[in-house]
């Protein structure tokens, strides 16, 4: 049988996320961004997030990142849609 190996991130990189998010796209836009959100890392964003705490990759970062490509940049990495 095939083991699994958990992949995890620390607390520091997340917690960027939330921040960029209402520098670049304000309150209203943050606050769209967490209603996107699964409802576990809406227990978490923006307000919970320890620095000092591992968190699992895709969970926390990897498909919040792609929430917001998708709600901001049309599904990828480059200027906001306007």
């Amino acid at each position: 049988m095939e083991e699994r190996i958990a992949v995890e991130v620390k607390g520091t990189a997340i917690i960027t996320v939330p921040l960029f998010i209402k520098d670049r796209f304000g309150e209203g836009g943050l606050n769209q961004w967490i209603g996107a959100l699964t409802p576990e890392a809406r227990q978490v964003y923006p307000a919970s997030v320890l620095v000092s705490f591992w968190y699992p990759l895709k969970e926390f970062l990897i498909e919040p990142l792609r929430k917001m490509c998708d709600l901001f940049y049309a599904g990828s990495i480059g200027e906001p849609v306007k």
